[in-house]
């Protein structure tokens, strides 16, 4: 248990998701009420929370198509009149459709932005009035090293990534004067999620250039999303971490 995060409550998005799920139930342990959302993978998302409950815990699962403008203001409400008001977010949800930009059309773009960009900005903009007005909160969003250096075949996923990180300094610039804090976790190529839709031949690529010459775990990924979230980091905000076994150094 964590006393600084014990008893509060946290939504994390794509939580279905082995990354999410990783950091959900870090949180669950920790001592918090948690909330995932999924889009497609309704069973491993609703088993995740039944496993949760089984052991004591209050966890739920609600679906959410971050496409739909208006999706996120209904999760928040769904999940404030189930649980209780959301004192942590996690903006993790994402999807890749890569392709070289020349041969990338409009729906790949528009798609990768919806989710990765507007979905954040939608569900940070649906929780942030309640964290101002209690002077706490924290927001984290799950960006990319692809938008630090640069991912050939990601234009969009890394434009999205990188839009994140400023909204994630801007806000926190914004919020830190009322007691929220925002930071962002930039992961490098871990071990779950649609990292393993990789092929191997990338995989490889990417692997020869990681300094520390392994992926990394979802576990290792939530560890980190821990720290940012707990009290342990509470002079930290509006910064970009890394965790990525070096390769953006």
């Amino acid at each position: 248990m964590d006393a600084s995060i014990s008893g509060r409550v946290a939504l994390i998005t794509g939580g279905s998701g082995g990354i999410g799920r990783a950091i959900a139930s870090r949180l669950l342990a920790g001592g918090a009420s948690v909330a995932i959302t999924y889009n497609t993978s309704e069973k491993t998302a609703e088993d995740w929370a039944e496993e949760a409950k089984s052991s004591g815990r209050t966890a739920a699962a609600f679906h959410l198509d971050l496409r739909d403008p208006e999706a996120p203001a209904s999760v928040v409400k769904q999940v404030r009149g189930q649980i209780g008001e959301i004192g942590i977010l996690v903006n993790n949800a994402g999807v890749r459709r890569d392709g070289a930009l020349f041969n990338q059309d409009e729906e790949a773009w528009r798609e990768v932005i919806q989710i990765h960009l507007e979905g954040a900005y939608r569900m940070t903009r649906s929780v942030i009035v309640a964290m101002l007005k209690a002077r706490s909160g924290v927001i984290l969003n799950i960006v990319s090293v692809s938008a630090l250096l640069g991912t050939a075949g990601q234009t969009n996923y890394a434009a999205a990534k990188a839009g994140l990180i400023g909204f994630t300094r801007s806000l926190a610039r914004e919020s830190a004067p009322r007691g929220v804090r925002c930071n962002a976790l930039a992961l490098g190529l871990i071990d779950a999620g649609i990292t393993r839709e990789l092929s191997e031949k990338v995989k490889g690529r990417i692997l020869a250039e990681i300094p520390l010459g392994r992926l990394g775990s979802a576990d290792e990924a939530a560890s980190a999303a821990f720290y940012l979230i707990s009290d342990r980091s509470k002079y930290i905000t509006g910064q970009v971490v890394p965790v990525d076994g070096g390769i953006s150094m």
